[in-house]
C-alpha cells in the first residue's frame, strides 16, 4: 500500500467530485475504457474518487454519455507542487537562501562570555582563547571545547581550571583562578582590634594594647575594642603596636520562615514512560515519540545525548530521552500546632546560616507574627556569645603627608 500510494503522489492524480446523470454508467464506462478509479465514496447526490492526471482528459465521453457533471476538488501529487514551485520559484529560492543565511549565521560564534574571574583581566582569557580558536567570528564546529580548555589552563599561569561551553551563539569560558596564598601578617605591625559584627560585650581580655570598650557595652562592626595606639609618652610622641586581645559578644540572628496548614505531596507510583526526542542545532524538538503524557500527575527526568564528534566536527544533533514517573497526590492537613513548629523549625535553620559554624548558641526566641487561615509564620531569633575580634593594621600616615 506504501508503494502504491508514493507512485500515486509520484505520478500525481485528482480528487473529483461526479453528481446528476447516471452514476453506475459512469462507473462502468470509465472501466470499459481502463481508466482507473479509486477511493470512490458515496455522497448526498453523487459519489467523490480520485483519477490519475493522465486519466482525467479521457473521461470526457464517458461524461456526456452518462450525462454527469464532473469537478475537481483538489489537485494533489510532486507534478502539481513542481507547478506551484516554478510558478512561484523566486519566493521559494528567496526562503530558501533565507533558510541558509540563517543556518550559516547560527553556525558562528557571535559573543563571548567570561565567568569566574576576580584578579585575572578578561582580557588575558579572551587574548588566550583567540590562540585556541575561540573568537568572534570562528565557527563553531571548529571548536573542540576540551582542547581549547587544556589550551587556557596551559597558557595562562593564574588559571586552576577551565570550562568552555557553546550555548547557540554565544561561548560561556568559566574560569577558576588558582588561590592566591594569602601574606603572612607582620607579627611587628602596630594593628587594632575591631568587631567583626554588632552586638553587646560579655567578656574583655586584653594582652596587649589599650582597650576602648567594656563589659556591658554596645557595640557595632568596624568598631575598635582595643587599639594599638598607646597613651601618650612625656615627650607627646604617641607608640603603636600591635593590640591583641579576646573579646566576646551577644549577637543575634534571625530568621522567619511560613507553614501551610493544607500541604500537597507527591509520591512515586513506580510506573513510568519515556519520549525520545530528536533537536537539530538550537532549534526545539523537532520530532518526539510521545505527545500525550497517560499521567495526571508526574515528575520528569530529562537527559539529553549529544552525538559524538569526528574529527573535530560537532554534529548539530541532540537526542533528547525523558523519563516521565507516575505520581499520587497526597493532601496533608496540619493543625496550627504542627505548622508552627515547622515554620519554626525552617526560621531557625535559617537564621543558623548567617551565624559562624560551630557557634555557641545561649538563647532561641520563637514567635508568631503572622497567623492566618491557611498558613502561619514564625520569627526566630537566636543569641550567640562569639568571639567577635578582629585584627586590622592601623593606617600609618604617608611621609610628607601635611593632611
Amino acid at each position: 500500500m506504501f508503494i502504491l500510494g508514493l507512485w500515486q503522489y509520484l505520478r500525481g492524480h485528482l480528487l473529483i467530485s461526479v453528481i446528476g446523470g447516471n452514476l453506475e454508467k459512469f462507473v462502468n464506462l470509465a472501466l470499459m475504457r481502463g481508466i482507473v478509479l479509486w477511493d470512490l465514496r458515496r455522497t448526498g447526490d453523487g459519489l467523490i474518487c480520485k483519477i490519475g492526471v493522465g486519466d482525467f482528459p479521457r473521461i470526457r465521453p464517458v461524461v456526456r454519455r452518462s450525462g454527469c457533471k464532473v469537478r475537481i476538488l483538489d489537485r494533489v501529487g510532486l507534478p502539481f507542487v513542481l507547478h506551484r514551485v516554478r510558478k512561484y520559484r523566486i519566493f521559494y529560492l528567496g526562503a530558501l537562501l533565507c533558510a541558509l543565511g540563517v543556518y550559516a549565521l547560527s553556525s558562528v560564534i557571535w559573543m563571548i562570555q567570561v565567568v569566574g574571574c576576580e584578579h585575572l583581566e578578561e582580557s588575558v582569557i579572551l587574548d588566550a582563547a583567540k590562540k585556541a580558536g575561540v573568537y568572534v567570528g570562528a565557527p563553531k564546529f571548529r571548536v573542540n571545547t576540551e582542547d581549547v580548555q587544556q589550551e587556557l589552563v596551559l597558557e595562562i599561569p593564574g588559571l586552576s581550571w577551565a570550562g568552555v561551553k557553546i550555548r547557540g551563539t554565544v561561548v560561556i569560558i568559566e574560569v577558576v583562578e588558582k588561590t592566591q596564598r594569602p601574606k603572612e601578617a607582620d607579627p611587628f605591625e602596630p594593628a587594632d582590634v575591631v568587631s567583626a559584627r554588632n552586638g553587646v560585650i560579655t567578656e574583655i581580655m586584653v594582652l596587649k594594647g589599650r582597650a576602648l570598650v567594656k563589659k556591658g557595652d554596645t557595640v557595632k562592626a568596624g568598631q575598635v575594642l582595643i587599639t594599638g595606639s598607646l597613651e601618650p609618652a612625656a615627650d607627646g610622641v604617641v607608640q603603636l603596636t600591635r593590640a591583641r586581645g579576646e573579646v566576646k559578644a551577644k549577637c543575634w540572628y534571625e530568621g522567619y520562615a511560613e507553614a501551610y496548614y493544607n500541604i500537597d505531596t507527591y509520591v512515586r507510583t513506580g510506573n513510568k514512560v519515556r519520549s525520545v526526542g530528536v533537536r537539530f542545532g538550537n532549534n526545539n524538538v523537532i520530532w518526539q515519540s510521545l505527545t500525550d503524557i497517560p499521567y495526571q500527575y508526574y515528575q520528569e527526568e530529562v537527559r539529553t545525548y549529544k552525538a559524538p564528534i569526528w574529527r573535530n566536527i560537532k554534529v548539530p544533533v541532540e537526542v533528547i530521552i525523558v523519563n516521565y514517573y507516575e505520581t499520587n497526590r497526597y493532601n496533608i492537613l496540619l493543625t496550627p500546632e504542627q505548622a508552627k513548629n515547622q515554620a519554626r523549625d525552617m526560621a531557625l535553620k535559617k537564621a543558623l546560616t548567617f551565624a559562624p559554624p560551630g557557634v555557641e548558641r545561649a538563647c532561641i526566641w520563637a514567635e508568631v507574627v503572622e497567623q492566618g487561615t491557611h498558613h502561619v509564620g514564625v520569627r526566630v531569633v537566636v543569641e550567640t556569645i562569639e568571639e567577635v575580634g578582629v585584627t586590622v593594621p592601623i593606617a600609618l600616615p604617608v611621609p610628607g603627608d601635611s593632611h
